[in-house]
């Protein structure tokens, strides 16, 4: 398999990022962040010009209870596509992923604590923290990534060892 994964959240206004890596048979964050969304191509993403890479890419989905716009899911959808032409340009692996598909229903506030109850304080040190109200994406493409990885189940219960 890759020896790195790359998670991404996609946000109308800022994208959150996490890359893991595989050292000794396990999955460790590396990185986390943030970048403007306007800047993935192609600022943000020669950061990881790896081989053995795997991008893994939520794909936005329109719910009826929801209000986002068409068109901020079309950009959404434009920032998706970009991430998968370009890791298909570089030889990598690129998946999108259904929200519903790796984070279920869990409320935010939940999903967001069991995401950090399965970092280390190491991993945790690692991630680039952008103001509050964009933590969000961040914190969700850790989530992904660690949902890719095994660490955790959908809505990011612990995956039992047996």
């Amino acid at each position: 398999g890759p020896n790195r994964i790359i998670a991404v959240d996609p946000g109308v206004r800022s994208s959150g990022w996490a890359v893991f890596t595989l050292i000794e048979g396990w999955y460790t964050l590396e990185e986390a962040g943030f970048v403007p969304t306007d800047h993935w191509p192609p600022e943000a993403i020669h950061m990881w010009p790896h081989r053995d890479v795997e991008i893994i890419i939520e794909d936005p989905e329109k719910y009826p209870t929801k209000n986002i716009y068409h068109r901020d899911l079309d950009r959404l959808k434009r920032v998706v596509d970009t991430l998968s032409n370009y890791a298909e340009s570089m030889g990598w692996d690129a998946y999108t992923v259904k929200p519903s598909q790796w984070k279920g229903q869990v409320p935010k506030r939940v999903h967001h604590q069991r995401i950090m109850k399965n970092l280390s304080d190491q991993e945790t040190e690692t991630v680039l923290w952008p103001q509050p109200s964009l933590c969000h994406n961040v914190f969700d493409a850790i989530g992904l990534g660690l949902y890719r990885v095994q660490r955790l189940g959908r809505g990011g219960k612990k995956i039992s060892a047996g």
